[in-house]
């Protein structure tokens, strides 16, 4: 089978943003006063969105919605200011979009970070390589819900088994599943081969420079 697009989750996938959001979340819990948490409880508080990963850092206290909305705004300020301090974009990574884009297939990103951080770090750390660039915004709902992968391929102009979306967590194979697409699960990204252990990807890469084959 020949892809004509891939698209990529971010956070785990194309890029290890686990120190920036670890430090953002414990910079937020300590303006609340309370102690702040390992990178290894962060890590698997991340992929569905900044509001699930603020739940889940506070999710031993007592709080409310309310709490929750006035400690995103906390949080989403502290991480505008630190989008790629400490942020990498995986080995191989660039290598392997180069020769999709000379293999002239179609790249593209969807994330269920907030848009404005998507756009932020595939700015400073990228080329302009990608032919759409999306993160989450009121539109549509968090993956795994399929209606912004919808969308994507739809302004790609492909039909969606001319897809692969390729990704680190069950989220982004659930995404997969749920929009009819072929997945790729990434062992290198935040959840090893463990996160897929309830949810197969049709996929299982352990370096970039794969994913080449399966194109």
């Amino acid at each position: 089978m020949t892809f004509k697009a891939v698209i990529f989750d971010l956070d785990g996938t194309l890029v290890n943003t686990l120190s920036d959001i670890a430090y953002a979340v414990n910079r937020t819990r300590l303006y609340y006063s309370l102690k702040e948490k390992t990178e290894e409880e962060i890590k698997v508080m991340i992929g569905n969105g900044a509001r699930v990963l603020i739940k889940r850092a506070f999710s031993e206290e007592n709080v409310t919605e309310d709490f929750i909305d006035e400690a995103l705004a906390v949080y989403k300020n502290i991480l505008d200011n630190n989008l790629t301090v400490r942020t990498k974009v995986y080995s191989g990574i660039c290598e392997t979009l180069k020769k999709l884009k000379d293999e002239n297939v179609k790249i593209a990103i969807l994330s269920n970070k907030d848009n404005s951080h998507v756009k932020g770090i595939v700015k400073e750390l990228f080329p302009p390589v990608f032919d759409a660039v999306w993160g989450y915004s009121p539109t549509y709902p968090h993956k795994p819900d399929p209606a912004s992968l919808h969308a994507i391929i739809k302004e790609l102009g492909l039909s969606l088994n001319e897809v692969l979306y390729v990704g680190d967590m069950s989220v982004d194979v659930v995404t997969a599943r749920n929009a009819g697409l072929t997945s790729v699960g990434v062992l290198w990204g935040y959840g090893g081969e463990e996160a897929f252990s309830e949810n197969k990807p049709d996929f299982l890469i352990q370096t970039p420079e794969e994913l080449l084959n399966i194109i």
